[in-house]
């Protein structure tokens, strides 16, 4: 089974979290993270993603 989380959905298999975040929200393709961009980018676009996910929750309510 994968990485799955409760309620049913499926967490990816062949990718870390990180990656995952990253590329499903359209920030940075694969190739990029495997090509252009090292891990210290990675964590600071994953900075990016969760702080803008933070504050369109923080609108919402």
């Amino acid at each position: 089974m994968g990485r799955g989380r409760s309620g049913g959905q499926q967490g990816y298999l062949n990718l870390t979290q990180t990656i995952g975040a990253l590329v499903s929200s359209r920030i940075c393709t694969l190739h990029e993270l495997q090509t252009v961009y090292g891990l210290e980018d990675a964590f600071n676009l994953l900075e990016i993603v969760n702080t803008d996910a933070f504050n369109k929750a923080q609108q919402a309510t």
